[in-house]
C-alpha cells in the first residue's frame, strides 16, 4: 500500500480516501466513499468523474484499517457503510 521514496526514507500512500456522512430527507443516515489512486499527474487517473471513485465505505475500511461510524449501532452500520450510494449524489445541495 506504500510507494517508499528511497533518497529520503518517506513512505508514499498508493492510494487516498474520502469518507463523507449526512442524513437523506427521510433523516436516516447516507454515505459516500471514494478511493482515488495517488498519482503525479492528474491526466494519469484513469478516470476522469469523480462519481467512477465512490466505493462503499466498507472497502475503505478494508484498506485502511479503519472503523468509521463505530458510534452508530452495528446493525445500522454495517447497512450504511455496506453500500455504494449513488443517491448520496442526488441530496439538496449535491446536485
Amino acid at each position: 500500500m506504500y510507494l517508499y521514496n528511497g533518497n529520503v526514507g518517506i513512505a508514499i500512500p498508493d492510494q487516498f480516501f474520502q469518507v463523507l456522512i449526512t442524513k437523506d430527507e427521510q433523516d436516516e443516515y447516507i454515505t459516500a466513499g471514494f478511493l482515488f489512486p495517488h498519482v503525479k499527474e492528474r491526466s494519469d487517473l484513469p478516470y476522469t468523474e469523480l462519481i467512477d471513485y465512490l466505493v462503499p465505505v466498507d472497502s475503505i475500511e478494508t484498506v485502511s484499517g479503519l472503523d468509521f461510524f463505530q458510534q452508530l449501532a452495528d446493525p445500522k452500520e454495517n447497512d450504511i457503510e455496506s453500500k455504494t450510494n449513488i443517491d448520496f449524489w442526488k441530496l439538496k445541495g449535491f446536485d
